[in-house]
């Protein structure tokens, strides 16, 4: 991905997204045609899959069968606001216990918490650095929010507290604790 000075996104479409079959040991082609791959996470029951190629400018939902295999390819919410690019592009993201997920937007100093089911904003958290990179439950109760962020230059040095890493508590939500893999 190549941000241009306007914000634009130039995507070349070079990728594939996998999934590690352990009994085969094989890789299995899931979706091809990949921008940049970005936020990945499943719903508590591990049936839905939500995705991020921050090419798309969106979040999209996929059932999930017993062997792994996506279907039912669903937008929850297009960051393309009329048709128009926002000035950030969606990045890493999480989800909550009750199904909410969590956006990061790089350029966006901003993270979105979306209800799935609803297709809406629900709250947002602002940061205050411009390039948020990515969001993680943490803490003893998975209820803390921690929030990574860049210092990458782009038309100017980033100030501090650009690249930090911030802790967002309070929010009334806890994180999903993600699966154990075996490879």
């Amino acid at each position: 991905m190549r941000l241009e000075e306007k914000g634009d996104i130039f995507e070349a479409r070079l990728g594939t997204f996998y999934r590690y079959d352990a009994k085969s040991k094989n890789f299995v082609v899931l979706k091809e045609k990949i921008g940049v791959s970005n936020g990945l996470c499943w719903n508590k029951e591990g049936n839905l899959f939500y995705y991020i190629d921050s090419c798309d400018l969106d979040v999209k939902e996929y059932h999930v069968d017993a062997e792994g295999n996506l279907s039912k390819e669903r937008v929850v919410y297009d960051f393309s606001f009329n048709g128009e690019r926002p000035p950030f592009v969606p990045d890493g993201m999480t989800i909550d216990q009750a199904g909410c997920i969590y956006v990061a937007t790089f350029g966006g100093s901003t993270v979105y918490k979306i209800d799935p089911s609803t297709g809406k904003v629900v709250l947002e958290i602002k940061i205050p650095a411009e390039q948020v990179t990515s969001v993680a439950f943490g803490g003893p109760q998975l209820d803390e929010l921690f929030v990574t962020t860049a210092a990458k230059e782009f038309k100017s040095p980033q100030p501090p507290p650009a690249g930090a890493l911030f802790r967002v508590t309070g929010l009334g939500a806890v994180g999903t604790p993600m699966y154990d893999v075996e490879l």
